[in-house]
Order: structure tokens, then C-alpha cells, then sequence
């Protein structure tokens, strides 16, 4: 052991694994608590794809395998829910967070569903593109401190 240190017995050293790996799990019970707390977190943020496997902590979101490969390469930093370790300030930013705020911020008013369909995971191609525009030339995003409710009232009203 380092410096003189003693190293903790067998027993109490098994004990404190199984104490972090308790502690683990609980943070990805938590993630999961959050995926299942709203609809649009049941399916991936970017595409139609159910049951999200990863989650994009720049934008807090939920994602599907495909689309986490996709983010990755624009360089934005992804957990697999099950696989990775995660810390309990990670956890505290995926449950402040979620699919349903990250519309709201990435695809306000200004997104056009005919224009620009929300991929269904066929085309990665299109994936791409979309993901592209939505989060790196933040093509729909919401930039001021006002939501996108309040956008979509004001551009209603500049309309008649």
C-alpha cells in the first residue's frame, strides 16, 4: 500500500465496492426515473426511434444508439444510460434537463415540420443533417430569454 498506508481489510474493502457499485446503480435508477417521467423522453430526442439507450449531456437529452454515433462525431459528449459510469453532478444536469425542455430550446417556433420532417432513423444521411442544423447552426433555436410558447404567440399575432 501507498506511503504506509494499510490497506482495509478483505471484508470492509468488499463492502465499500458494493457500496459504489449500490451508489451506481441508484444514479442510473435516477436517469431512468427521468426517462420515464414524460412521453418524450421514451423516445429519442432526434429521430422517432423508441427507447433511447444513451443520453447527450450537452444538450440533456435522450438519444437512440444511431443518433449518439451521429452527435459523437460533431464531438458532443454522450453516456450510454446503462454502460457508463456516471456522477452524481451528471445525473443532477440529465434531471434538470430532459427531451421535452430541449425542444423547446432547439426547436421553437421557427422549425418548420413540413420543411424539415423529424428523420425516423431510415435515412442517416438525413439524420445527420438534421442534427446538424438543429444543435451546431442552431437553425430553430430559441436565443432569447423569453420561451418558445411566447414566440409562437408573437408570431401568431404578426401573422394577422
Amino acid at each position: 500500500s501507498a506511503k504506509g498506508i494499510p490497506s482495509p481489510p478483505p471484508s470492509l474493502q468488499f463492502e465499500q465496492e458494493a457500496m459504489v457499485r449500490q451508489d451506481e446503480k441508484s444514479l442510473v435508477d435516477r436517469i431512468r426515473a427521468v426517462q420515464r417521467s414524460t412521453q418524450a423522453n421514451k423516445r429519442c430526442a432526434d429521430c422517432t426511434e423508441r427507447g433511447p439507450t444513451y443520453v447527450c449531456l450537452d444538450f440533456r437529452t435522450f438519444v437512440c444508439q444511431q443518433c449518439s454515433g451521429l452527435h459523437r462525431a460533431f464531438g458532443h459528449k454522450m453516456k450510454s444510460i446503462s454502460l457508463s459510469e456516471w456522477t452524481a453532478a451528471e445525473v443532477q444536469l440529465v434531471e434538470a434537463g430532459g427531451n421535452e425542455k430541449a425542444a423547446k430550446k432547439w426547436l421553437s417556433s421557427f422549425w418548420d415540420r413540413e420543411e424539415f420532417p423529424e428523420p425516423d432513423g431510415s435515412d442517416v444521411e438525413q439524420l445527420r443533417s438534421f442534427i446538424k442544423m438543429k444543435y451546431v447552426e442552431k437553425k430553430w433555436q430559441v436565443t432569447d430569454t423569453f420561451d418558445a410558447t411566447s414566440a409562437q404567440a408573437s408570431a401568431m399575432r404578426d401573422s394577422t
